[in-house]
């Protein structure tokens, strides 16, 4: 059965415990992450602990999830602030936004609503990293020790674990710290993305050529319809 965590007990603990001055219990560290303290007795008996926990943890005590799980998963990589494609970054923005955006222009009024602090789609972001052909989708799961089909299916379901959008990351040249957004692990903010990427990524994209994205998510908008 696959582990629902990839993050060494061991290496989290010693980050956690160097950010206060008295020995740092499991049960402090159970009670900060939003757990019963016997749960941090079995992460620490498997030696692994879910990555959700320690982002939890580190947002319980006013630390940097983004740092906390660099330091965990040994990625000196995510402590870099990246420069995304811009599919990548509009890959992050809600179609509801696009929408609204473009029948913003044409009226000649500002839009109003505000990006989301998260991401939209994990499946959105994997698609902007190229085009998702068989045999690319096949690479993928393979480079992540997945089978084809639990690829497919979970890279929609938004539960990648941190070590698995590395190696998408790495396969496919894609910006990790996005693809945490697009899965649900962190913030906007508590990335070291631009602020305000999106948000220009947006401004500079022509109104012709936001229509054109719109009309090639009407597979995605479709399978997201319910059944009637």
């Amino acid at each position: 059965m696959r582990q629902r965590s990839d993050v060494p007990f061991e290496r989290f603990y010693a980050w956690a415990a160097a950010g206060v001055e008295e020995k740092l219990t499991l049960a402090a560290l159970a009670h900060h992450a939003g757990r019963a303290p016997g749960a941090m007795v079995v992460a620490k008996r498997q030696g692994v602990i879910e990555g959700r926990l320690v982002v939890e943890y580190a947002r319980a005590v006013g630390r940097s999830p983004l740092e906390a799980l660099a330091e965990s998963l040994d990625m000196d990589e995510l402590r870099a602030a990246p420069e995304p494609s811009q599919t990548e970054m509009l890959s992050q923005v809600p179609y509801a936004v696009m929408l609204e955006e473009v029948a913003a222009r044409l009226g000649g009024a500002p839009r109003s609503t505000s990006l989301p602090t998260g991401g939209t789609s994990g499946g959105r972001w994997i698609d902007a990293l190229g085009e998702m052909t068989g045999a690319r989708i096949a690479a993928l799961a393979e480079s992540v020790g997945m089978e084809y089909e639990a690829f497919k299916s979970k890279r929609w379901r938004g539960t990648f674990l941190p070590t698995e959008l590395h190696a998408v990351s790495e396969q496919t040249g894609g910006t990790m710290q996005v693809g945490l957004v697009a899965q649900g692990w962190l913030t906007w903010a508590e990335t070291k993305l631009a602020p305000q990427g999106r948000e220009d990524t947006l401004a500079a994209w022509s109104t012709a050529d936001m229509f054109a994205w719109l009309e090639g998510a009407v597979p995605e908008l479709r399978r997201a319809e319910p059944k009637r």
